[in-house]
């Protein structure tokens, strides 16, 4: 609500079971901080749905001075996870506190371990404006079912928020179109650094195409499109 009174804006958040809403904040950009917890296999809270980890999960999400969805995190372990405080420092970084019985917790920074049967938990977060990259390994051609197709590998990284996704895209010399695919990714646990592949379709003509790879990051950061290769479909 405004100084005023005057409704702003409103939203309803969450999933199939008990959801929490339990500590809100703003920052100095006028940004609405919420944290809380979640038993819900899935939680949806702006930005898509956000799986469970384990048994209760701590949430925390971003939101513009108009309700606009920045970012949202799921973040827990195998056992129960709280969070009853966040907050926004001066230079505009996120502060979460909480408690957790699970034995090991990745809070974003990697697993955390085990102390004793109840711990606290203590995070701060950054702004990440900057997206990720990625390169496409030299050009190759491989053998798969049922014929042999142009295929290309590489490796993407994001230091922040961990890469979300790759998106490959091939353009036929000869014709100009554009055909793009979402690359599969093998990951490390924390998303930073990862290795992707990726083929055209089936019913791609065969030819010499160009090809560019594009990664985003959880921050929903996106690349431009980096260095292009030539791959040759057959």
């Amino acid at each position: 609500h405004s100084s005023a009174g005057e409704h702003l804006w409103s939203k309803r958040l969450g999933g199939t079971s008990g959801d929490f809403g339990t500590s809100v904040a703003s920052d100095p950009a006028g940004g609405v901080l919420l944290a809380g917890w979640t038993w819900s296999p899935s939680i949806e809270l702006g930005g898509g749905a956000l799986p469970s980890w384990g048994l209760d999960d701590i949430v925390l999400a971003k939101y513009s001075s108009a309700g606009e969805h920045l970012w949202s995190k799921r973040l827990g372990g195998t056992g129960n996870d709280f969070t009853y405080s966040v907050a926004s420092d001066p230079a505009g970084g996120v502060l979460l506190a909480g408690f957790t019985s699970s034995s090991s917790i990745d809070l974003g920074g990697g697993a955390l371990h085990y102390r004793g049967s109840i711990d606290i938990v203590l995070a701060r977060y950054v702004e990440d404006a900057t997206p990720p990259a990625s390169t496409l390994d030299p050009n190759e051609v491989i053998t798969t079912s049922p014929g042999p197709v142009g295929a290309v590998t590489g490796a993407a990284t994001d230091d922040l928020a961990g890469v979300a996704s790759v998106t490959v895209t091939f353009v036929s010399q000869s014709s100009g179109k554009a055909t793009s695919v979402s690359a599969g990714l093998s990951c490390n646990a924390n998303r930073r650094s990862c290795r992707f592949r990726a083929q055209p379709p089936p019913t791609t003509i065969p030819g010499y195409y160009i090809v560019t790879a594009q990664a985003t990051d959880r921050a929903r950061n996106t690349e431009s499109p980096g260095p292009s290769m030539t791959v040759l479909v057959l």
